[in-house]
């Protein structure tokens, strides 16, 4: 399944042609996957979620696919097509097609054991967290410093209401 979303990120890139637009937001396509791999280090062996279940690779590989293709992919499109001179009521309708997507998505992973949710975290705290992350990624790109910094608070409060044990070290979790 992880491939399939992988392939179907290239292809809707490629069939946008908003490839040609990379450089553009090239920094945002760093953010997503650099917040991806600060999760996995503070969540180690207390994972809130986990992809899973893929014959042929192992969770280390399936991170790395969505590490360098699915989340750059998704800023990619996100912001490449985000309607920046429309309607305030477009652009609240594009963030929530575009949560909708993540959430439908999940949802469908989910059913087919593609990620495991662990420690309190659900399918309707992955949809709030969407709530977040796409705004957050719109905020990184035209503020890059704002988006930082709002960054630490935002994962405090996600490490503090979860428990995660920052103060045990990895290999004692």
């Amino acid at each position: 399944m992880h491939i399939f979303i992988a392939i179907l990120t290239i292809f809707f890139v490629w069939k946008q042609k908003v490839y040609k637009e990379w450089s553009k937001y090239h920094a945002t396509m760093l953010y997503f996957p650099i917040c991806d791999l600060t999760y996995n280090f503070i969540c180690t062996n207390y994972w809130l979620w986990k992809f899973d279940n893929d014959v042929l690779l192992p969770h280390t590989i399936l991170e790395l696919v969505h590490f360098f293709i699915t989340f750059p992919g998704t800023v990619l499109l996100f912001l490449a097509q985000y309607p920046e001179k429309k309607a305030i009521q477009r652009k609240i309708t594009y963030y929530l097609t575009w949560i909708g997507i993540y959430f439908v998505g999940e949802w469908l992973l989910l059913q087919v054991g593609g990620i495991i949710h662990s420690n309190g975290w659900s399918l309707g705290w992955s949809f709030f967290f969407d709530f977040i992350m796409f705004p957050m990624l719109r905020l990184h790109y035209k503020h890059p410093l704002i988006a930082y910094i709002l960054s630490v608070p935002i994962a405090t409060f996600f490490i503090y209401l979860f428990d995660v044990p920052i103060h045990i070290p990895i290999e004692k979790r």
